[in-house]
């Protein structure tokens, strides 16, 4: 039991912790050389992928889709605005062929 306290309060020792903070640039190059290796093989697979892909001509194909025929417009609501365009196109033909009379009121 006392061997582990040891251990315990080696670990948060003032010295203990300096030796961490301590760069070590061989473990830090050996880091990112291990990361760039990991990232240029992963992008070597991608493109190992994409050239197959592109090979076998299949890289741009689109699947087609089935559509329904659903309208989207509601007939009623247009026979509606189509007949009151036609009204009032109407309307604007009669007022141009028989122009309304007025009374002039200074008589």
């Amino acid at each position: 039991m006392q061997n582990i306290t040891n251990k315990i309060k080696n670990l948060f020792n003032k010295k203990n912790i300096q030796k961490q903070s301590v760069i070590n640039p061989h473990k830090h190059w050996i880091i990112l050389l291990k990361v760039f290796f990991v990232i240029l093989f992963c992008l070597v697979l991608l493109s190992i992928y994409l050239l197959y892909k592109i090979k076998n001509d299949e890289i741009f194909q689109v699947t087609p889709t089935i559509q329904r025929n659903s309208t989207v417009l509601k007939y009623n609501l247009l026979k509606n605005v189509t007949s009151a365009f036609d009204q009032k196109a109407q309307n604007e033909e009669d007022l141009l062929s028989n122009p309304p009379t007025f009374k002039d009121p200074s008589k």
